[in-house]
């Protein structure tokens, strides 16, 4: 896995902080105004390369963590505490004071939008957040049960042991246009504290913690983009629109064709373009 890693990172290295949930592995390239990214379950700050890139290249200072649990980071100090929603969201609140990070820009995916919207609730210093692959639900059973489609690999999703059989179909619907799908995502997977998964799906539809995600983004002042594939399979475009969200840039969920729930690797050029553009109004 660790060539895997080097090879993704184009040659970049990474450096690690200690945190009160354990050491955690960060990817930082360029300078400027911070932007930080936050990948999804059993993945890792890999995904972001084309990201990296371009952002380094437009003037900014992007920065990808590895959560706990995943990638070159350390498993949780405390599982049951870490590996949750609210967790995660304290973990990042420490990357941010650590590495000068304030008035971060967040680009979420999948379950780090989530952490993303539970920054922004908990008041974390942000200035805008990107969503991809993250529908706002929870805390709480009924309302991830409304969201999220009856797909198989969704029974994937919080299961602690998964089969190679199991991990390739889950994998494969998390970057469903990319055939096959590189191993270095299969290896992210692998590498994932299957704990990391099940307590997180636990505590989020026990619904005893974290803020209110719906709430969060109809009430929460700075900007925030949906940049969704259009070919999501998790959960239905066509409901993110109607959540009243207080600052949806542009006022509208862009929809990119060619790619599904991870348009940023999947259509990497027109995903940047609107990140971009993103950036630059805000």
């Amino acid at each position: 896995m660790q060539k895997q890693l080097l090879k993704a990172r184009d040659g970049d290295g990474v450096a690690t902080i200690l945190t009160r949930t354990g050491r955690l592995a960060y990817w930082t390239k360029g300078k400027g105004a911070p932007v930080l990214l936050i990948h999804g379950n059993s993945a890792g700050k890999e995904v972001f390369a084309s990201q990296m890139k371009f952002l380094a290249g437009a003037g900014y200072r992007a920065v990808a963590v590895d959560l706990p649990g995943h990638g070159e980071s350390g498993n949780a100090a405390v599982p049951e505490r870490d590996y949750t929603i609210p967790g995660y969201a304290n973990a990042m609140h420490e990357v941010i004071a650590q590495l000068d990070l304030a008035g971060a820009v967040v680009i979420g995916w999948s379950l780090g939008g989530h952490i993303a919207i539970e920054m922004a609730g908990r008041g974390y210093p942000l200035s805008g957040l990107v969503l991809s692959g993250t529908p706002p639900c929870g805390p709480g059973l009924a309302e991830f049960s409304e969201t999220f489609l009856p797909i198989p690999e969704m029974a994937f999703t919080g299961k602690e042991q998964m089969s190679e059989d199991e991990l390739r179909a889950y994998v494969g619907a998390g970057f469903k246009r990319l055939t096959p799908v590189p191993e270095v995502y299969l290896a992210m997977g692998r590498r994932c504290d299957g704990r990391a998964r099940r307590m997180m799906i636990e505590s989020a539809v026990a619904g005893v913690e974290g803020c209110h995600q719906r709430t969060v983004i109809r009430g929460w002042e700075k900007p925030i983009a949906v940049l969704q594939g259009a070919e999501e399979p998790f959960f239905s475009n066509a409901g993110l629109a109607g959540l009243g969200w207080r600052n949806l840039w542009r006022g509208k969920i862009f929809e990119i064709k060619g790619a599904a729930h991870a348009p940023f690797v999947e259509q990497p050029e027109a995903y940047n373009e609107l990140l971009g553009e993103f950036l630059h109004e805000g």
